[in-house]
């Protein structure tokens, strides 16, 4: 089985994420068939609020692939998330920002 470090070596293979707003969410998609989400939710507030990533899930046969950790990097470096503070209430992507600090940017949320 393929290990993916980047979104470049997943596309390859062709597995492409997207973001998709009307489903606040960023999607691994193979074809057209959804292999993985990573969900969030906004808190809008003046400062510009808050993007919270609370769900993310890969395919259980595309689990070990590093499918997860190209979705986590493309959604948590989106501009959707530029000028938000970030929370994570998902384990996953909050197990990934504290291997990826930088890029937190000072934006963390308790």
């Amino acid at each position: 089985m393929a290990r993916y470090r980047t979104e470049a070596e997943a596309l390859e293979d062709g597995y492409r994420v997207e973001h998709r707003p009307e489903h606040h969410d960023f999607a691994v998609l193979h074809g057209e068939r959804v292999v993985g989400i990573a969900h969030y939710t906004l808190r809008d507030a003046p400062s510009g609020g808050t993007i919270d990533f609370d769900h993310t899930e890969v395919v259980r046969e595309l689990r070990g692939t590093g499918l997860s950790e190209v979705l986590a990097n493309r959604a948590l470096t989106d501009e959707v998330v530029h000028g938000r503070r970030v929370r994570a209430s998902c384990w996953f992507i909050d197990e990934y920002l504290a291997k990826h600090p930088e890029l937190l940017g000072g934006t963390a949320e308790d």
